[in-house]
């Protein structure tokens, strides 16, 4: 990952503390993102791939627990199928479009986490 990750602290589960960690790499590697996307300077495919590592990570850490989003719901699977295209290794296609889509995919993901306390600024 573009950021080392934190020792597990006492007061939160290890795998808590990972996603917290990734969480906030993925948030900083997304503002990076659009912000080359805003002044490109240098190939995109830098910090695509850091934003690619660190959303593919917090996807993967937390998309198996169901009590963060239901499949059976229509608009949360449409969203869990979009994420897993988007991170689907086969495409290696860097454009900026497809940084545009992983920023929107990524805020999508975002508001669940929040929703279901997986991130939360009250700890």
């Amino acid at each position: 990952m573009a950021e080392s990750l934190p020792t597990p602290r006492t007061e939160r589960p290890a795998i808590a503390t990972v996603i917290d960690a990734a969480y906030i790499a993925t948030v900083r590697q997304g503002t990076r993102l659009r912000l080359y996307l805003m002044d490109p300077r240098g190939p995109l495919t830098p910090p695509f791939l850091e934003f690619y590592e660190c959303f593919s990570a917090l996807f993967t850490l937390t998309s198996p627990y169901q009590e963060i989003v239901d499949e059976e719901d229509e608009e949360s699977g449409a969203l869990l199928k979009s994420i897993r295209s988007w991170i689907d290794p086969r495409n290696q296609n860097i454009t900026e479009g497809r940084a545009v889509a992983g920023i929107e995919l990524f805020e999508k993901w975002q508001r669940i986490l929040a929703r279901r306390d997986v991130i939360s600024w009250q700890r």
